[in-house]
């Protein structure tokens, strides 16, 4: 039984995989980004003509330069950076609980959303192989765990305390 689970759990991530290589060759970063911090409201981003993310948008380097993610990494607070599709099931089950982890940690720690359909290039910078993943980093913006799939509120919690969150 543990065997068929993990092939199984091999089979998912191999896909995963698939699919954001081929995204990423598709070129599939044209798309508008949603992109939260907590202690501030959705912010819808787009590569805009001459704006910072214009020449940078999906490509391999600094996370997206200028955006609130890279804001957020800099920003010398903990940080928890989901990244997925809004389309995704487990994606929109987790919206309630990023928006409860905003307000719980308002000025504390950063909560962030990345669209992968708009910046798929950060897909393959993180590795992420399942969405929504959700990734931790801590106050120096190193990365100090991860996770895959749905998330609750108190699992959240515990990451970001292991990230330096009080």
């Amino acid at each position: 039984m543990k065997l068929a689970l993990r092939i199984g759990a091999l089979v998912v991530l191999v896909a995963g995989v698939v699919v954001m290589k081929e995204r990423v060759r598709a070129g599939r970063s044209a798309s508008p980004s949603t992109v939260q911090a907590a202690g501030a409201p959705t912010a819808d981003v787009r590569p805009e003509a001459g704006g910072p993310e214009a020449a940078t948008a999906g490509t391999a380097g600094e996370p997206l330069p200028g955006s609130k993610f890279a804001s957020a990494l800099k920003s010398g607070k903990p940080t928890m950076a989901e990244f997925g599709l809004g389309t995704c099931q487990a994606c929109k089950k987790m919206v309630p609980v990023l928006a409860k982890a905003t307000a719980r940690y308002r000025g504390r720690a950063n909560i962030v959303f990345v669209d992968l359909d708009a910046y798929p290039a950060i897909a393959m910078k993180y590795k992420i192989a399942v969405m929504p993943t959700q990734i931790f980093f801590n106050a120096k913006g190193k990365e100090v765990g991860r996770h895959m799939g749905y998330f609750p509120i108190e699992e959240v919690a515990a990451g970001l305390a292991t990230a330096g969150a009080k």
